[in-house]
């Protein structure tokens, strides 16, 4: 009887060591993902990121940055010229695409600010810069095109896209491998109504993501200006991490000056909406 208690005792400090081991193992590499995503390499990866959404909210989710070597899926929009675009109209250039919606009380404004800022410093840059409307049914081509023109955008180099929601999300989230939602909230507030990533992606001149970058911090927004140069450099088809062009042929100022002012909606709040 001693001799199996004893066994007992053994056998069950053995499962009990087991268990506080992996319990251990668990939570010491609980975060390498998230150190991935944050290691300063902008290109493909696959991670888990936290994000502030358009509502305030910290959200963790996985994020699939694994773009295809095929190049975006095609797709046909409206720009705010009112004129159909494909993917083949934004080949033979790289190009930055960002997501936003015009009557977002969130973080758009700040990301609009960052594509200004992007466009004013790599004025005479072959580089073109594409925003994605994640809620075009509200805007429109007209709404469009006020935004450009509240936010000073380049039209001959910026292009605002509009049309079909299910197009356009599709795009976003397939073919950008970036977060796009309606709003979780069965009744948001007018301005919160598309949970979308802030990120905006590097795509090459043959349509084929090759980074992403968080809009929203200045360190990762001076990246993608130094890899814009280094990309058309090299052709304008691929980052290479050796033999890098020379950022002193960039049109930024050396100095950096982190983008604060924010552009104005395209129109204003309507009382309908609340």
């Amino acid at each position: 009887m001693a001799v199996r208690r004893s066994i007992n005792l053994a056998v069950g400090s053995a499962l009990w060591a087991l268990v506080s081991v992996a319990v251990w193992y668990s939570w010491r590499h609980s975060g390498e993902t998230v150190v991935a995503e944050n290691s300063g390499d902008s290109t493909n990866s696959t991670a888990t990121e936290e994000e502030d959404d358009d509502n305030g909210r910290v959200t963790q989710k996985m994020v699939l940055a694994s773009w295809s070597p095929d190049g975006l899926p095609d797709f046909e929009c409206l720009n705010q010229a009112n004129e159909k675009v494909t993917k083949k109209d934004f080949l033979g250039q790289p190009w930055v695409a960002s997501f936003i919606f015009t009557r977002c009380a969130g973080t758009c404004p700040r990301v609009t600010t960052q594509l200004k800022v992007l466009q004013d410093r790599l004025k005479s840059v072959p580089v073109r810069l594409v925003s994605f409307s994640v809620q075009p049914d509200k805007d429109t081509p007209e709404v469009l095109a006020r935004y450009a023109e509240n936010v000073k955008a380049d039209t001959t180099k910026w292009s605002f896209l509009t049309g079909d929601i299910d197009v356009i999300h599709r795009v976003v989230a397939e073919g950008f491998r970036q977060y796009v939602a309606p709003a979780r909230s069965p009744n948001p507030e007018p301005g919160w109504e598309v949970e979308h990533s802030n990120n905006v992606c590097l795509v090459n001149a043959e349509g084929v993501v090759i980074a992403k970058y968080n809009s929203l911090n200045d360190g990762e927004m001076a990246m993608l200006r130094k890899d814009i140069n280094k990309l058309i450099a090299n052709g304008g088809l691929e980052l290479k991490k050796d033999g890098a062009a020379d950022d002193s042929t960039s049109d930024e100022p050396k100095s950096e000056t982190p983008a604060t002012e924010e552009p104005k909606s395209a129109e204003p709040e309507s009382k309908s909406d609340k």
